[in-house]
């Protein structure tokens, strides 16, 4: 499945990008699955994907800081931003800690402790 709302540097040369976020074919191919260079597409900050192995093991995956999403308190000054989302809903004090969500027995999650935060327009 294409992803949707590729920065443009990721669009292949056969295409451009619509304004609703879809590629578009300039050429009348049709549009075959379509990644950015590291193999997946960049999470959204505290987005929760499930994954068939660990991703912290993989040396594409781990710049997003991927946690398991096991109820695990983690430190507000490390991961601000992730607070300033999730806040105290799973756990935490709200002063020293917050908690990640506990979904440990529903399947293999993980939640990204960096990635893309809505509204940035980056490099």
């Amino acid at each position: 499945m294409p992803s949707k709302w590729l920065p443009t540097s990721f669009c292949p040369t056969n295409c451009t990008c619509s304004s609703d976020g879809e590629l578009n074919p300039s050429n009348g191919a049709p549009i075959q699955s379509f990644e950015p260079a590291l193999g997946v597409s960049d999470p959204y900050l505290v987005e929760i994907r499930e994954f068939t192995s660990d991703p912290t093991n993989n040396p594409n995956l781990y710049l997003f800081d991927w946690i398991k999403c096991d109820g695990r308190l983690m430190a507000i000054m490390d991961n601000t931003s992730a607070f300033s989302l999730l806040g105290t809903r799973y756990g935490g004090d709200g002063r020293i800690h917050f908690g990640i969500p506990d979904l440990r027995g529903q399947g293999n999650y993980y939640i990204a402790m960096r990635g893309v935060t809505p509204g940035f327009v980056g490099p």
